[in-house]
C-alpha cells in the first residue's frame, strides 16, 4: 500500500498551510504561471508522429500522461471560474465535478494534448494576471464546495492549485519514464 501512496502521491498529500505569508504565495504564484511552459517542455521531447508514449499510466490503474494533461486543463480551467465567482459573487456554491468521468470522456483519448496546453497556455495567463492584482482582503474571499460541505478561502484555492500543478507535473515525468 505504501508504494501505491508514492505512486499515487509521489510529492506527498496536499498539506493546509498554517499560515499565507506573501513569500510563499508569491511561490505559489509563479508555480501556477510557470506550469504550462513546464509541460511544454515535458512535450518538446516527444516525436509528434508517435505520441503513443502519452497513452502510458503513471502507475497501475492510474491515468495516462494524456489524461493527465487534459485533467490539468479541465481543472485549471474550473478553479479559475471559482477565483472569478469567489471574487465577484458572496460566497458562491460552485459547481463541482467528477474528475474520472471527465477524463473519460471522447475528446480526453481523441484530442492532441496540444489543445489542452493551448487552454493552460491561457488561462494560466489569465488567472496569473488576476492574482497579480489581488488584494489581500480579495485572496480571504471564499467559495462554498458543495462536496466538501465547506468554505474556501481563495488563498487556500492558491496553494492547494500550486500543489495540484506540481502533483500532475510529477505525474507526467513518471508516466513518461514508464
Amino acid at each position: 500500500m505504501q508504494d501505491l501512496d508514492k505512486l499515487r502521491f509521489p510529492i506527498g498529500k496536499f498539506v493546509r498551510p498554517e499560515a499565507y505569508s506573501e513569500e510563499q504565495m508569491n511561490e505559489w504564484i509563479e508555480t501556477i504561471t510557470m506550469l504550462p511552459n513546464e509541460l511544454y517542455d515535458l512535450m518538446t521531447d516527444i516525436p509528434e508522429e508517435d505520441d503513443s508514449i502519452l497513452d502510458q499510466p503513471y502507475r497501475p490503474g492510474g491515468w495516462s500522461a494524456r489524461q493527465v494533461i487534459h485533467h490539468l486543463a479541465d481543472s485549471h480551467m474550473n478553479s479559475f471560474i471559482r477565483f472569478k465567482q469567489a471574487l465577484t459573487q458572496d460566497n458562491p456554491t460552485i459547481m463541482a465535478y467528477d474528475e474520472n468521468a471527465w477524463a473519460q470522456t471522447p475528446e480526453i483519448t481523441h484530442s492532441p494534448v496540444d489543445f489542452s496546453l493551448m487552454l493552460l497556455s491561457g488561462v494560466h495567463l489569465r488567472w496569473s494576471v488576476l492574482m497579480e492584482y489581488m488584494q489581500e482582503a480579495d485572496w480571504k474571499r471564499t467559495f462554498y464546495h458543495p462536496e466538501h460541505q465547506t468554505s474556501f478561502e481563495l488563498r487556500y484555492a492558491l496553494a492547494m492549485y500550486a500543489w495540484h500543478s506540481e502533483h500532475h507535473l510529477e505525474h507526467i515525468k513518471m508516466a513518461l519514464r514508464a
